[in-house]
C-alpha cells in the first residue's frame, strides 16, 4: 500500500503542475486527480498524505500561476477537510510506528560501517519488539548504511542540485513538474523508498525520474545557448 500510495501520490503533484489548454482536458485533469486522491487515501499511507500537503503548500508559495495555486488550494482544502472530520484523530492512534526506534537502529549500522557500508547487494535487519525489517524506512539512511557516508554524501549533493535545477525552471511546466515531484520525493525518502538503489521499482519515479528530468532541462539549456550563438554568428 505505501509503494502504490507514492506511485499516485508522485503522479498526483506532477498532475497538478501541468498546463492544458482545452476545457475537455481540464475535466479529464481534474477527475485524474479526484480519482487518484482517493485512492492515496484508501491506502491509509500518512507518509504519502504528509509528502502530498508539503508539496502542494510550497508549490503554493512558489508557483506563480494562477491555476496552480487553484488546485494547490483545492486540495489543501479537501485535506483539511478530511483532518477536521478524524483524519488526524486516525494518524494519532497510528503513533510513530516505531520510526524513532528504527532510526536508532540505522545509526547504529551506519556508526559500524562509516565509510565503505555493507556494500551494494548486501542484506540487513532491523527489528523492534516482534517486528522485523530488511531496511531503514529512510532513502538517505538507507543509503549510507549500504554505501558508507561518502556514498550518502555523494546521492545527496546530486539530489540538491536535482532540487536547485527545479527551483531555476519553475517558470516553465517542466521545472514546476520536476520541483513538486522533488518536494514530494524528500518528503516521502524520509519514511520509506529502499528499492531506490537496488532495482527497478515504483521508488524510481521519485528517485531516479526526477534526475533524468534534470538532466533534460540542463539539455535544453544547453541546446538553447548553443542557438542563439548560431544566431549570433549568422
Amino acid at each position: 500500500p505505501n509503494l502504490a500510495a507514492f506511485a499516485y501520490g508522485a503522479a498526483m503533484v506532477w498532475l497538478t503542475q501541468a498546463a492544458v489548454r482545452t476545457r475537455w482536458m481540464h475535466v479529464l485533469q481534474t477527475l485524474a486527480l479526484v480519482t487518484m486522491a482517493i485512492f492515496v487515501v484508501m491506502t491509509d499511507c500518512r507518509s504519502a498524505w504528509l509528502a502530498i500537503l508539503v508539496a502542494q503548500v510550497c508549490m503554493l508559495l512558489a508557483a506563480r500561476h494562477g491555476h496552480v495555486k487553484v488546485r494547490a488550494l483545492v486540495i489543501l482544502a479537501l485535506a483539511a477537510i478530511a483532518v477536521t472530520f478524524g483524519g488526524w484523530q486516525y494518524v494519532k492512534e497510528r503513533g510513530m510506528s516505531y520510526r524513532p526506534q528504527i532510526f536508532k537502529q540505522a545509526f547504529g549500522w551506519i556508526e559500524q560501517h562509516p565509510w565503505r557500508g555493507l556494500g551494494e547487494g548486501s542484506h540487513y535487519t532491523i527489528q523492534v519488539a516482534d517486528e522485523v525489517w530488511t531496511h531503514s524506512h529512510n532513502v538517505f539512511t538507507h543509503t549510507a548504511i549500504m554505501m558508507g557516508i561518502p556514498g550518502a554524501l555523494v546521492f545527496v549533493a546530486l539530489w540538491v542540485i536535482v532540487g536547485w535545477r527545479a527551483w531555476l525552471f519553475r517558470h516553465i511546466s517542466t521545472g514546476r513538474c520536476l520541483l513538486a515531484l522533488w518536494i514530494f520525493a524528500t518528503v516521502a525518502f524520509q519514511f520509506d523508498a529502499p528499492e531506490l538503489m537496488q532495482k527497478p521499482s515504483v521508488e524510481w519515479f521519485m528517485g531516479w525520474l526526477p534526475v533524468a528530468m534534470s538532466m533534460g532541462l540542463a539539455w535544453r539549456v544547453r541546446d538553447s545557448q548553443r542557438r542563439r550563438d548560431m544566431e549570433i554568428r549568422a
